[in-house]
């Protein structure tokens, strides 16, 4: 087992040419600049954001990690070891006879997945770095797809970016009461407005303003506020939070309890349901 999950694309110069080579000689790489030296020191390429991926890089073969990768084909991914005291090695190759030199890694014992059939796994991928640790909940993910190990559906397994989905997702079920079962959400805002999540409409031809949040009960009670100061009498105010017990606070409509949220799905006799959570955990789409 490794203490650790790390993530990697390769989206660089020479990738085209270079991948087959990668795949056939088991290693990742990062690019950055066409020399190679033991001393990072050394290069002309003091950049912050190289410095930082050869570092991570580094501390990777210092310490060991269960390494998630793509190359070229974005469609698929990789899981493999990289064992501990694993040294960075250049890999130098010709692209329209330009001398390309990439700092390489060797893993062993790749594994290779659809994201199609994980696709969590695929909305989640950082967004910007070539060479990144992986959160908790990725991380027992990865572990659970590499080894095998059993991921129970809880909701301490949930991924915090998959929480509105959640609760949105509840309020189009038949566990909420009629006036606020949602028809359709008119806005979504993306973590733009402190105070509301989702705006939309009932069945009940009402306007429902939802705030979602999993921080400190303290922080729901300053979250709750601010959605009835922002709803003020235009709607009905529905708080969902990680809090022990319901706040009961004046313009406040509902407030649920995110681990009766999950636990209403994971119990439901509509096997949708639980099969929902296990995606929304990142367990095979098709378990």
């Amino acid at each position: 087992m490794y203490n650790s999950t790390h993530f990697i694309r390769h989206r660089m110069k020479g990738i085209d040419v270079a991948e087959k080579q990668l795949l056939e000689r088991d290693r990742i790489a990062i690019h950055y600049n066409d020399e190679f030296h033991i001393n990072s020191k050394k290069y002309n390429d003091q950049s912050s954001s190289f410095k930082k991926a050869h570092n991570a890089l580094q501390d990777i073969g210092k310490n060991g990690t269960l390494i998630m990768f793509e190359y070229n084909n974005p469609f698929v991914f990789h899981i493999a070891e990289i064992a501990q005291g694993t040294m960075i090695e250049p890999m130098i190759f010709y692209s329209n006879k330009e001398k390309i030199v990439y700092k390489t890694m060797k893993y062993i014992n790749r594994k290779t997945f659809n994201y199609s059939e994980y696709p969590l796994l695929a909305a989640l991928k950082p967004p910007f770095s070539t060479i990144c640790s992986r959160s908790e909940n990725i991380d027992k993910l990865v572990h659970h797809l590499y080894f095998k190990n059993e991921i129970p559906v809880i909701v301490e397994n949930l991924h915090p970016k998959m929480l509105e989905q959640l609760c949105e997702a509840y309020l189009r079920s038949e566990f909420v009461p009629s006036e606020i079962q949602l028809l359709t959400t008119s806005i979504k805002t993306g973590k733009t407005m402190p105070w509301v999540d989702l705006v939309g409409y009932s069945k009940s031809k009402k306007i429902i303003y939802s705030q979602i949040t999993y921080a400190s009960e303290s922080e729901s009670l300053k979250k709750a506020k601010g959605l009835v100061s922002f709803v003020k009498e235009n709607g009905l105010a529905i708080l969902f939070s990680n809090d022990n017990r319901k706040i009961v606070l004046r313009g406040l409509d509902y407030h649920f309890l995110i681990k009766d949220v999950f636990k209403s799905f994971n119990e439901s006799k509509n096997s949708v349901y639980p099969s929902m959570l296990k995606a929304m955990i990142g367990i095979k789409i098709l378990e």
